[in-house]
């Protein structure tokens, strides 16, 4: 197999690179490395990264996403405004829905009321849940 060697005195395969992760393991059949069961998904993890070197959640990252909706609350704009990272684009959102506050900055990324890493207006959708605006259209799109 690829990635391995015949060890004659074991007499059995080893893997010629070992992980690059040191909290990742091996598999003595193929050499692939990944993370052991177990390891959290970045859905679970606080900042919604996992860092697959180490096999743990990564650290929050510090936050741009300080537009809001401005009516305070109104979750349908929520995926209108969280997205937006820069004042002028949160300020330029059509109909004034949204108000950049930079003393109050969502997660990064964005989590819905649900603690769910959430997607913009527009994008595809499986469930409510996974909508900032916690609004999956019927089409499959956020609100």
């Amino acid at each position: 197999m690829t990635g391995q060697r015949f060890d004659p005195l074991s007499c059995s395969c080893t893997c010629m690179t070992p992980c690059r992760g040191p909290g990742q393991i091996q598999s003595p059949e193929t050499c692939r490395c990944a993370c052991p069961f177990g390891t959290p998904q970045a859905r679970d993890c606080p900042s919604g990264v996992l860092d697959h070197m180490h096999c743990e959640c990564a650290a929050p990252l510090p936050s741009t996403f300080c537009c809001q909706t401005a009516v305070p609350g109104f979750k349908p704009w929520n995926g209108r405004c969280w997205h937006h990272e820069s004042e002028g684009d949160c300020n330029g959102e059509p109909n004034g829905r949204c108000a950049w506050e930079p003393t109050n900055c969502h997660e990064n990324p964005p989590r819905n009321s649900m603690g769910t890493v959430c997607m913009s207006r527009g994008l595809t959708c499986a469930g409510s849940n996974e909508c900032c605006s916690e609004v999956c259209r019927i089409g499959g799109v956020c609100r």
